[in-house]
């Protein structure tokens, strides 16, 4: 319907045009008053269509330009989110390794573990940070753990 209207509407204008221009002057004066109303009403609903275009294309860019700005709205709550979520995550690490020595280290080793685990789904680079953090003290643990038993060893 709406590309046959396009095409049958200015299609009929224009012959009906070229018909009066070539006849005119041999048209009853009922003749050229229906030629005349059928000239008029081709013109309405071809202005008609226009606007008609017009106000559908104005309507679906509207709709495409509020759902881009939704999209853009909700990335950047979910990215505020992300950087709150790794700033807490960052905080606990360094509140951890500020208190190192004064938590047991099995609960020490848990915690590293469980911030470990959150940084993951969070920022690569903490995490990776934190699981380094995390071997430094085991391997340093473990260093401190054989030293005790040779000299536990030594002494008897």
């Amino acid at each position: 319907m709406r590309i046959g209207s396009y095409i049958l509407l200015p299609v009929g204008g224009i012959l009906l045009l070229m018909s009066l221009l070539l006849q005119w002057d041999v048209l009853t004066p009922a003749q050229a008053t229906i030629y005349t109303g059928v000239g008029v009403l081709t013109g309405g609903s071809l202005a008609y269509l226009a606007s008609w275009q017009s106000r559908q294309q104005s309507s679906s860019h509207f709709a495409k330009t509020q759902l881009d700005s939704e999209r853009h709205f909700a990335q950047a709550q979910k990215d505020r989110e992300n950087s709150e979520a790794v700033e807490r995550c960052w905080d606990r690490f360094v509140w951890a390794v500020e208190r190192e020595n004064t938590l047991d280290p099995e609960v020490f080793v848990g915690l590293l573990e469980r911030l470990a685990d959150q940084s993951q789904e969070l920022d690569k680079a903490l995490a990776e940070l934190i699981e380094d953090y995390h071997l430094t003290y085991l391997e340093a643990a473990e260093l401190r753990l054989s030293s005790s038993r040779d000299e536990g060893n030594e002494d008897k």
